[in-house]
Protein backbone atom coordinates (compact mmCIF):
# COMPACT_ATOMS: atom_id res chain seq x y z
CA UNK A 1 0.00 0.00 0.00
CA UNK A 2 2.80 2.41 0.92
CA UNK A 3 4.62 1.51 -2.29
CA UNK A 4 1.51 2.31 -4.34
CA UNK A 5 1.07 5.71 -2.68
CA UNK A 6 4.74 6.54 -3.26
CA UNK A 7 4.45 5.52 -6.92
CA UNK A 8 1.42 7.74 -7.48
CA UNK A 9 3.18 10.67 -5.81
CA UNK A 10 6.18 10.29 -8.09
CA UNK A 11 3.95 10.17 -11.17
CA UNK A 12 2.05 13.28 -10.09
CA UNK A 13 5.31 15.21 -9.67
CA UNK A 14 6.53 14.16 -13.09
CA UNK A 15 3.39 15.24 -14.90
CA UNK A 16 3.54 18.95 -15.73
CA UNK A 17 0.25 20.81 -15.62
CA UNK A 18 -1.26 21.98 -18.90
CA UNK A 19 -1.28 25.71 -19.43
CA UNK A 20 -3.49 27.31 -22.02
CA UNK A 21 -1.99 29.81 -24.44
CA UNK A 22 -4.37 32.40 -23.09
CA UNK A 23 -2.63 32.22 -19.72
CA UNK A 24 0.78 32.86 -21.25
CA UNK A 25 2.36 36.26 -21.31
CA UNK A 26 1.08 37.20 -24.77
CA UNK A 27 0.60 40.64 -26.23
CA UNK A 28 -2.88 41.78 -27.32
CA UNK A 29 -1.85 41.31 -30.94
CA UNK A 30 -0.75 37.72 -30.26
CA UNK A 31 -4.02 37.03 -28.42
CA UNK A 32 -6.02 38.27 -31.41
CA UNK A 33 -3.97 36.18 -33.86
CA UNK A 34 -4.25 33.04 -31.77
CA UNK A 35 -7.95 33.70 -31.22
CA UNK A 36 -8.52 33.94 -34.97
CA UNK A 37 -6.69 30.66 -35.51
CA UNK A 38 -8.79 28.94 -32.83
CA UNK A 39 -11.95 30.36 -34.37
CA UNK A 40 -11.16 28.99 -37.83
CA UNK A 41 -10.29 25.67 -36.18
CA UNK A 42 -13.82 25.78 -34.70
CA UNK A 43 -12.42 25.86 -31.16
CA UNK A 44 -14.80 28.55 -29.93
CA UNK A 45 -14.02 28.36 -26.22
CA UNK A 46 -10.29 28.90 -26.75
CA UNK A 47 -10.97 31.69 -29.25
CA UNK A 48 -13.29 33.49 -26.83
CA UNK A 49 -10.67 33.23 -24.09
CA UNK A 50 -8.02 34.82 -26.29
CA UNK A 51 -10.25 37.68 -27.41
CA UNK A 52 -11.27 38.43 -23.84
CA UNK A 53 -7.62 38.39 -22.74
CA UNK A 54 -6.74 40.89 -25.47
CA UNK A 55 -9.51 43.20 -24.27
CA UNK A 56 -8.56 42.94 -20.61
CA UNK A 57 -4.92 43.81 -21.20
CA UNK A 58 -5.72 46.86 -23.31
CA UNK A 59 -8.49 48.22 -21.07
CA UNK A 60 -6.18 47.81 -18.08
CA UNK A 61 -3.87 50.41 -19.66
CA UNK A 62 -6.49 52.21 -21.70
CA UNK A 63 -4.99 55.67 -21.00
CA UNK A 64 -1.81 54.48 -22.77
CA UNK A 65 -3.58 52.98 -25.80
CA UNK A 66 -1.44 53.65 -28.88
CA UNK A 67 -3.10 51.39 -31.47
CA UNK A 68 -6.83 50.76 -31.22
CA UNK A 69 -7.04 48.33 -34.12
CA UNK A 70 -6.32 45.26 -31.97
CA UNK A 71 -8.98 46.28 -29.43
CA UNK A 72 -11.64 46.79 -32.10
CA UNK A 73 -10.70 43.49 -33.75
CA UNK A 74 -10.96 41.71 -30.40
CA UNK A 75 -14.52 43.06 -29.95
CA UNK A 76 -15.58 42.19 -33.49
CA UNK A 77 -14.18 38.67 -33.48
CA UNK A 78 -15.68 38.01 -30.08
CA UNK A 79 -19.01 39.18 -31.49
CA UNK A 80 -18.43 36.80 -34.40
CA UNK A 81 -17.90 33.90 -31.98
CA UNK A 82 -21.10 34.73 -30.11
CA UNK A 83 -22.95 35.16 -33.40
CA UNK A 84 -21.90 31.68 -34.53
CA UNK A 85 -23.16 30.32 -31.18
CA UNK A 86 -26.45 32.23 -31.59
CA UNK A 87 -25.71 34.28 -28.48
CA UNK A 88 -26.96 37.40 -30.19
CA UNK A 89 -27.28 39.65 -27.12
CA UNK A 90 -23.62 39.11 -26.26
CA UNK A 91 -22.68 39.70 -29.88
CA UNK A 92 -24.58 43.01 -29.92
CA UNK A 93 -22.78 44.15 -26.77
CA UNK A 94 -19.40 43.54 -28.41
CA UNK A 95 -20.47 45.37 -31.55
CA UNK A 96 -21.58 48.33 -29.46
CA UNK A 97 -18.17 48.50 -27.73
CA UNK A 98 -16.35 48.40 -31.06
CA UNK A 99 -18.62 51.09 -32.53
CA UNK A 100 -18.08 53.48 -29.60
CA UNK A 101 -14.29 53.14 -29.96
CA UNK A 102 -14.41 54.17 -33.61
CA UNK A 103 -17.77 54.83 -35.31
CA UNK A 104 -15.95 55.46 -38.61
CA UNK A 105 -14.49 51.94 -38.70
CA UNK A 106 -15.47 49.94 -41.79
CA UNK A 107 -15.58 46.15 -41.80
CA UNK A 108 -13.30 44.25 -44.13
CA UNK A 109 -15.33 42.11 -46.51
CA UNK A 110 -12.40 39.67 -46.81
CA UNK A 111 -12.43 38.90 -43.08
CA UNK A 112 -16.14 38.65 -42.26
CA UNK A 113 -19.00 36.82 -43.88
CA UNK A 114 -21.87 38.73 -45.54
CA UNK A 115 -24.30 37.37 -42.95
CA UNK A 116 -22.22 38.73 -40.06
CA UNK A 117 -21.71 42.08 -41.76
CA UNK A 118 -25.46 42.40 -42.23
CA UNK A 119 -25.96 41.57 -38.56
CA UNK A 120 -23.43 44.24 -37.57
CA UNK A 121 -25.13 46.86 -39.72
CA UNK A 122 -28.54 46.04 -38.30
CA UNK A 123 -27.15 46.16 -34.76
CA UNK A 124 -25.59 49.59 -35.30
CA UNK A 125 -28.83 51.01 -36.73
CA UNK A 126 -30.67 49.70 -33.68
CA UNK A 127 -28.08 51.04 -31.22
CA UNK A 128 -27.76 54.55 -32.62
CA UNK A 129 -31.00 55.84 -31.04
CA UNK A 130 -29.82 54.56 -27.66
CA UNK A 131 -26.40 56.23 -27.83
CA UNK A 132 -25.64 59.84 -27.00
CA UNK A 133 -23.61 61.84 -29.49
CA UNK A 134 -21.95 65.19 -28.92
CA UNK A 135 -19.58 67.58 -30.74
CA UNK A 136 -15.92 67.01 -29.96
CA UNK A 137 -13.33 69.72 -30.53
CA UNK A 138 -9.61 69.27 -30.04
CA UNK A 139 -7.34 72.33 -30.06
CA UNK A 140 -3.65 72.66 -29.32
CA UNK A 141 -1.08 75.38 -28.85
CA UNK A 142 0.81 75.33 -31.14
CA UNK A 143 -1.68 74.01 -33.72
CA UNK A 144 -1.37 71.31 -36.40
CA UNK A 145 -0.63 68.52 -33.94
CA UNK A 146 -1.59 64.99 -35.01
CA UNK A 147 -4.63 63.62 -33.18
CA UNK A 148 -5.34 60.01 -32.22
CA UNK A 149 -8.64 59.02 -30.61
CA UNK A 150 -8.66 55.56 -29.04
CA UNK A 151 -5.54 54.73 -31.03
CA UNK A 152 -6.94 55.77 -34.44
CA UNK A 153 -5.56 58.76 -36.41
CA UNK A 154 -8.25 61.40 -36.87
CA UNK A 155 -6.43 64.40 -38.32
CA UNK A 156 -4.64 67.47 -36.97
CA UNK A 157 -5.60 70.27 -34.64
CA UNK A 158 -7.84 72.18 -34.71
CA UNK A 159 -10.05 69.08 -35.08
CA UNK A 160 -13.85 69.35 -34.95
CA UNK A 161 -16.05 66.24 -34.94
CA UNK A 162 -19.70 67.17 -35.16
CA UNK A 163 -21.02 63.86 -33.85
CA UNK A 164 -19.01 61.56 -31.59
CA UNK A 165 -20.49 58.86 -29.35
CA UNK A 166 -20.39 59.52 -25.64
CA UNK A 167 -18.21 57.06 -23.80
CA UNK A 168 -14.73 56.39 -22.51
CA UNK A 169 -12.12 57.78 -24.90
CA UNK A 170 -8.41 58.49 -24.82
CA UNK A 171 -7.08 61.41 -26.88
CA UNK A 172 -3.41 61.68 -27.76
CA UNK A 173 -1.58 64.51 -29.53
CA UNK A 174 1.87 64.52 -31.10
CA UNK A 175 3.85 67.32 -32.71
CA UNK A 176 7.50 67.25 -33.75
CA UNK A 177 9.66 69.11 -31.26
CA UNK A 178 7.07 68.83 -28.47
CA UNK A 179 6.32 66.25 -25.81
CA UNK A 180 3.36 63.94 -26.46
CA UNK A 181 0.09 64.85 -24.75
CA UNK A 182 -2.85 62.63 -23.77
CA UNK A 183 -6.13 62.88 -21.91
CA UNK A 184 -8.72 60.31 -20.83
CA UNK A 185 -12.40 61.22 -21.22
CA UNK A 186 -14.78 59.31 -18.97
CA UNK A 187 -18.21 58.11 -20.03
CA UNK A 188 -19.89 60.63 -17.70
CA UNK A 189 -18.54 63.70 -19.52
CA UNK A 190 -21.02 66.45 -20.56
CA UNK A 191 -22.86 66.41 -23.87
CA UNK A 192 -20.20 68.55 -25.56
CA UNK A 193 -16.46 68.55 -25.16
CA UNK A 194 -13.87 71.15 -26.11
CA UNK A 195 -10.32 70.11 -25.36
CA UNK A 196 -7.44 72.58 -25.28
CA UNK A 197 -3.94 71.13 -25.08
CA UNK A 198 -0.93 73.24 -24.19
CA UNK A 199 2.03 71.37 -25.68
CA UNK A 200 5.42 71.62 -24.00
CA UNK A 201 8.63 71.84 -25.97
CA UNK A 202 11.00 68.93 -25.71
CA UNK A 203 13.87 69.15 -23.25
CA UNK A 204 16.87 70.47 -25.24
CA UNK A 205 19.14 68.17 -23.22
CA UNK A 206 17.16 65.00 -23.92
CA UNK A 207 19.64 63.90 -26.61
CA UNK A 208 22.53 64.28 -24.17
CA UNK A 209 20.73 62.30 -21.49
CA UNK A 210 19.93 59.41 -23.79
CA UNK A 211 21.70 56.09 -23.36
CA UNK A 212 24.84 55.46 -25.42
CA UNK A 213 24.50 53.70 -28.75
CA UNK A 214 24.25 49.95 -28.28
CA UNK A 215 25.83 47.30 -30.45
CA UNK A 216 22.48 46.69 -32.10
CA UNK A 217 22.27 50.27 -33.34
CA UNK A 218 23.45 50.54 -36.96
CA UNK A 219 26.60 52.66 -37.43
CA UNK A 220 26.27 56.13 -38.99
CA UNK A 221 27.01 56.53 -42.71
CA UNK A 222 30.62 56.81 -43.85
CA UNK A 223 30.04 60.34 -45.07
CA UNK A 224 28.87 61.32 -41.59
CA UNK A 225 31.91 59.69 -40.00
CA UNK A 226 34.26 61.49 -42.40
CA UNK A 227 32.54 64.81 -41.70
CA UNK A 228 32.86 64.23 -37.95
CA UNK A 229 36.51 63.28 -38.28
CA UNK A 230 37.27 66.42 -40.29
CA UNK A 231 36.05 68.50 -37.35
CA UNK A 232 38.57 66.94 -34.97
CA UNK A 233 41.72 69.00 -34.13
CA UNK A 234 43.96 66.05 -34.96
CA UNK A 235 42.44 65.70 -38.41
CA UNK A 236 42.67 69.42 -39.10
CA UNK A 237 46.33 69.46 -38.04
CA UNK A 238 47.21 66.45 -40.15
CA UNK A 239 45.22 67.68 -43.15
CA UNK A 240 46.83 71.13 -42.95
CA UNK A 241 50.27 69.43 -42.87
CA UNK A 242 49.45 67.52 -46.02
CA UNK A 243 48.48 70.77 -47.73
CA UNK A 244 52.04 72.18 -47.18
CA UNK A 245 53.79 69.27 -48.91
CA UNK A 246 53.24 70.53 -52.49
CA UNK A 247 54.50 73.98 -51.52
CA UNK A 248 57.63 72.58 -49.88
CA UNK A 249 58.31 70.29 -52.84
CA UNK A 250 58.03 73.19 -55.28
CA UNK A 251 60.36 75.33 -53.15
CA UNK A 252 62.93 72.54 -52.89
CA UNK A 253 62.81 72.02 -56.65
CA UNK A 254 63.35 75.71 -57.26
CA UNK A 255 66.34 75.83 -54.90
CA UNK A 256 67.94 72.77 -56.51
CA UNK A 257 67.48 74.23 -59.98
CA UNK A 258 69.00 77.54 -58.88
CA UNK A 259 72.07 75.81 -57.41
CA UNK A 260 72.55 73.70 -60.52
CA UNK A 261 72.20 76.68 -62.85
CA UNK A 262 74.65 78.74 -60.77
CA UNK A 263 77.30 76.01 -60.76
CA UNK A 264 76.92 75.43 -64.47
CA UNK A 265 77.41 79.12 -65.26
CA UNK A 266 80.45 79.34 -62.95
CA UNK A 267 82.06 76.38 -64.66
CA UNK A 268 81.43 78.00 -68.00
CA UNK A 269 83.12 81.20 -66.86
CA UNK A 270 86.26 79.50 -65.40
CA UNK A 271 86.86 77.09 -68.25
CA UNK A 272 89.37 78.56 -70.77
CA UNK A 273 87.98 79.18 -74.16
CA UNK A 274 89.70 77.46 -77.08
CA UNK A 275 90.07 79.56 -80.20
CA UNK A 276 90.22 77.78 -83.50
CA UNK A 277 91.85 79.54 -86.40
CA UNK A 278 90.81 78.49 -89.80
CA UNK A 279 93.20 79.13 -92.64
CA UNK A 280 91.64 79.59 -96.02
CA UNK A 281 93.51 78.40 -98.99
Amino acid sequence: MKFRILFLALISNCITPFHSDAKENLSPTEHVIKGQKQFFDLNMDAAITHFKSAQEEQYEHFDQLADGENLVQAHLYLALCYHSQQKLDLARAEIRSAYVLNPEKKLDEKKFSPAFMTFVQQTIETLKPTLKFYPLEVHSNPPFAKVWINGFPMGVTPLILQSWPQGRHVIRLALEGYASWSKLISASQPSSQKIKAQLKADDPLRWVLQKPISQNTPPPPKESLRFQAQNLPEYRASSSGWLWWPVLAAAAGGIAYGIYHHQHRKEAETTPKTSIQIQWP
